[in-house]
Order: C-alpha cells, then sequence, then structure tokens
C-alpha cells in the first residue's frame, strides 16, 4: 500500500552559501513496520518540536525530536495501545494531552497533561476554581496552543463551541471561558492563520441566518459573548 511509514532527519550546513547544502548525510530516524499505521509529521505550536503522529483507525502514538538539539534522538509520549488514542501540544515544558485513554470505548477525548521527559506521569487538568476534571464530560476535538493561552474545540449539546483557556508559567489553567454564540445552530472554528505569538485569534463563524464571518477574539480578555466580538469580515458568497 502507498502509506508514509518512514522519517528521515538531515542536517543543514548553516555556514554555506548554498541553501542545498547538507552538513550531514540522511539519516533515518524513524520506521513503522505496522502496515495498518500511517505515519505524519509536523512541529508543535511552539515550534520547540518535531512531532511524528503515528495512528490507525482506533489507536495513535506521537513521539517527538527536540528541533533545538542536532543530535538529539526520538522519544516517545505514549506507547500506543488498543482502542487509545491521543493528540499532544507542547507548551512550556509540558505535554497538553487530548486523550481518550480512561474512557476507550466511548472515544470521548478528554485533556490531560504531563511533564516533558515524564511522559508516564499523565494527570487529568483540573478546574483552578474547584479541583474537577477540566471540561468534564464534554466531547474535545482539538487542541491549540498559543504563548499563554490554548483555545479548545469540541462540542456542547451537539453544537460546535469553543473554549479559551489561560495557562501560568507553572501549567496551571487560571481562567476559561466558553465563547458564546447563540443557540442557533452554526459552524465555528479556529483560523488557521492565528501565530503561537499572537495575542487575538480569528474564528471563523457561520450559521443558516448568518453569512460567514471572521471574528477577531482578544486572549487576553475573550468576550463570552458573540454580540461582544469584532467582525473584521463577513462573506456573502
Amino acid at each position: 500500500s502507498e502509506r508514509s511509514y518512514q522519517v528521515f532527519r538531515r542536517n543543514f550546513d548553516i555556514t554555506s552559501k548554498s541553501a542545498t547544502e547538507f552538513k550531514d548525510k540522511e539519516e533515518m530516524i524513524f520506521e513503522e513496520p505496522d502496515v495498518l499505521y500511517w505515519v505524519g509529521i509536523g512541529k508543535s505550536d511552539d515550534q520547540k518540536f518535531l512531532l511524528i503522529m503515528i495512528a490507525a483507525s482506533e489507536s495513535s502514538e506521537t513521539r517527538y525530536l527536540d528541533l533545538t538539539d542536532p543530535s538529539a534522538q526520538v522519544s516517545v509520549i505514549a506507547h500506543r495501545r488498543p482502542s487509545v488514542l491521543y493528540d499532544a501540544e507542547h507548551l512550556r515544558g509540558t505535554w497538553w494531552i487530548l486523550s481518550n485513554v480512561a474512557s476507550a470505548e466511548s472515544q470521548n477525548l478528554e485533556l490531560w497533561k504531563s511533564e516533558v521527559g515524564n511522559e508516564d506521569n499523565w494527570t487529568r487538568v483540573t478546574d483552578s476554581s474547584n479541583g474537577r476534571p477540566l471540561l468534564d464530560g464534554i466531547p474535545l476535538e482539538n487542541l491549540i496552543v498559543f504563548e499563554n493561552h490554548m483555545v479548545i474545540e469540541g462540542r456542547e449539546d451537539g453544537i460546535q463551541a469553543l473554549w479559551v483557556l489561560a495557562i501560568d508559567e507553572h501549567s496551571v489553567v487560571t481562567s476559561h471561558v466558553r465563547l458564546d454564540w447563540g443557540k442557533e445552530p452554526h459552524t465555528v472554528s479556529l483560523s488557521t492563520t492565528s501565530k503561537f505569538e499572537a495575542s487575538t485569534i480569528v474564528v471563523t463563524y457561520g450559521s443558516m441566518i448568518t453569512p460567514l464571518q471572521y471574528i477577531q477574539v482578544d486572549l487576553k480578555q475573550p468576550s463570552a459573548s458573540r454580540k461582544e466580538m469584532s467582525v473584521l469580515m463577513e462573506s456573502h458568497v
């Protein structure tokens, strides 16, 4: 089958005038022998790690490589387990993880975290106001990390939703706000143009009665209601 299953590394010679001149020979740093799994790569949102995503339909695994260390070796966040899915992002020495590890039979993703280098110890992210698991029972779908915040996409009562989380220097969630889009059926998602250092994000919103809108949200002071947000552009196509 035509699947991606190998990852190679080659270091550029930054002292060379040629952009195509390599410092070292090509080195294979990962190979997936199981034909049921595909392999993809990407950078963490903070650009510090190469993430190697290995996944099948009901199981996944993420490996990582420190991009600040040319001699770094590939490590794993958690080895694959049957019926367990997870995705991970990095911020200041902490992996922020969406996984169904505690409820594999339902495949509902929950928010977890672990320290880099101590990946065997996952803990549920809790609400700082009451100590309970944060966003418990809500089907979560995606997380995007920013310099001091995190945005989580999910569904509540069957409707797409976004949460903005503030994260302190100790990797504690100090506050979280669910952005209010009203009760009418709608679609909402984070724009892919948002950068890690951004203090604002752009969200796309649309419904049966509202044309597609590009809405700006301040991460430091996210408004809870769509009526209070700044509409940057509206599409009538």
